[in-house]
C-alpha cells in the first residue's frame, strides 16, 4: 500500500490548477510641491487644501494634457492635505483601482483657496501638475508614486 502513496500524491498534484498569475496592479499615490512652485509669486495661499485629479494611461496624455477622448482610469480626491513644510511629502493618500500593466500619469491640482468643489478646475494661485508624473504599473505589484505639483496656475 505504501508503494501507491507517492503515485496518489502525484495524481492529486496534477489534478490541481496552478494559481493564475496576476493580470493587474495598482499604485499608491503620495504628493509634494516642488521648490519652484513654492517660490512662485503667484502662490497666494498656504499649501493646505484638497487635491483633485485623475490617473490616465500615459500614452493618452501630451504636453497639453489628456488627448481628446481620453478617459481617466481613476479619479483622485484627497481632503485636508497639508504641504506647508518645505520638502514635505504626504503619506499615501490614494490607492488606485486595479489596472492593467502599463505606464500611467497623474494630472491634477491642489485647491489651496477652497473653491475647487464648485469649479472642479484650478484657478489662479492653485498648484498644478505638469504632464511628467508618469509611473509604471506591473502585474501583481503596488507601485509607490510621489506626484509633484510643479507649477502655480496663473489663470
Amino acid at each position: 500500500m505504501r508503494a501507491f502513496a507517492p503515485l496518489v500524491s502525484l495524481v492529486m498534484a496534477c489534478g490541481s490548477d496552478p494559481p493564475e498569475a496576476p493580470t493587474t496592479g495598482k499604485a499608491e499615490l503620495r504628493f509634494s510641491v516642488s521648490n519652484t512652485a513654492r517660490r512662485d509669486r503667484n502662490l497666494m495661499d498656504a499649501l493646505r487644501g484638497t487635491i483633485h485629479g485623475a490617473v490616465y494611461r500615459a500614452d493618452q496624455v501630451t504636453v497639453t494634457g489628456p488627448v481628446d477622448g481620453a478617459e481617466s482610469v481613476d479619479s483622485v480626491l484627497a481632503t485636508n492635505v497639508d504641504l506647508t513644510i518645505k520638502d514635505a511629502v504626504t503619506e499615501v493618500l490614494h490607492t488606485t483601482v486595479e489596472v492593467p500593466p502599463a505606464k500611467y500619469m497623474f494630472l491634477g491640482f491642489f485647491d489651496v483657496d477652497g473653491n475647487g468643489e464648485v469649479s472642479e478646475e484650478p484657478d489662479s494661485g492653485d498648484p498644478v501638475t505638469l504632464p511628467i508624473n508618469d509611473f509604471e504599473v506591473k502585474a501583481g505589484i503596488t507601485t509607490p508614486v510621489v506626484a509633484a505639483f510643479d507649477l502655480i496656475y496663473g489663470g
